[in-house]
């Protein structure tokens, strides 16, 4: 009897833990793509401002921007991050007590110059192959397009969840799988770099 409830006891927990790890997942996958709609509300609400003060001009003044902001930005980008959280929380315990903070702002910097520069060579050469193999184009990437010439912040995420899975989540499960081999790493540098890389694509859009 005892051996059982023993058996019953690992049992259980490894189920909790895996159902806590999935939810972590869920959760963190989901949160980016929230987090990426509001920021793409407060980028599309500066642009107007700034078009309005004069600052800021469209290419094509006489096009109507995207104006819509579909709930399906959230999942495109929420679904694809959700298989790289639910990696994250499984390593957590080993990666997390790697983290240390460091405030020199000379070395987030040159590590969010160098993340920059990769993930721009990652992205030009995935965007240039949705373009040149018509099957990616069509099944793939063509959604992004249809906005036009009438693309704008809210328009960043308007994209099939595939689109936003190779372009950025793969660079992003690329790079955590390589301060995942460090023998440190500093979340500030981390956070750093999404902030930039976030801004640069949706006011690029």
């Amino acid at each position: 009897m005892p051996a059982e409830l023993l058996r019953l006891y690992v049992t259980a927990s490894l189920l909790s833990s895996l159902l806590q790890t999935l939810l972590i997942g869920i959760g963190g996958g989901l949160g980016v793509g929230l987090a990426n709609y509001l920021a793409e509300a407060v980028a599309m609400a500066v642009c107007i401002w700034l078009e309005q003060q004069g600052t800021i001009h469209r290419f094509i003044p006489g096009t109507s921007p995207f104006a819509e902001h579909p709930p399906s930005n959230v999942l495109a980008v929420g679904l694809p991050y959700i298989p790289l959280y639910y990696a994250i929380s499984l390593g957590w315990t080993a990666f997390g007590q790697r983290a240390a903070l460091d405030f020199n702002p000379l070395s987030i910097w040159s590590f969010v110059t160098v993340a920059m520069l990769c993930h721009d060579a990652w992205f030009f050469t995935l965007h240039t192959l949705f373009h040149k193999i018509r099957r990616l184009y069509k099944h793939i990437h063509s959604m992004h397009h249809r906005l036009g010439a009438s693309c704008s912040a809210l328009g960043n995420a308007y994209a099939d969840a595939v689109d936003v899975g190779l372009c950025f989540v793969g660079f992003h499960a690329a790079l955590y799988g390589y301060l995942y081999h460090q023998p440190t790493w500093n979340p500030l540098a981390v956070v750093s770099l999404i902030v930039v890389e976030v801004m640069t694509n949706i006011i690029g859009e």
